[in-house]
């Protein structure tokens, strides 16, 4: 199994525990490395045959925005599924962690 790192995604939103927190917001930095067979992309030069990573990164930056969460574990076990289904829906069958 291949896999494609996303990593140091700086996205500002608003989460944590402090009301204040949700408020003014703050910067977050996120990673994630999404598993998949990359040999058909390499061997086609199609990006339908890959993830595309810029994409991703977007649907990540959009959810992580789009949803207050008190806990970072909240976050990333919400949003990194919700990424990799639509990447895979779109694609080809990809999953994230």
């Amino acid at each position: 199994m291949d896999k494609i790192e996303i990593k140091n995604l700086e996205i500002f939103a608003n989460h944590g525990v402090f009301p204040e927190e949700n408020v003014l917001g703050q910067k977050f930095v996120i990673s994630a490395t999404l598993y998949t067979d990359t040999r058909k992309a390499g061997l086609t030069d199609e990006l339908t045959a890959s993830i595309h990573y810029g994409e991703v990164s977007h649907m990540i930056t959009k959810f992580t925005k789009g949803h207050t969460y008190k806990l970072l574990e909240t976050l990333a076990e919400k949003s990194l599924p919700d990424a990799a289904s639509r990447a895979s829906a779109s694609q080809n069958d990809h999953s994230a962690c």
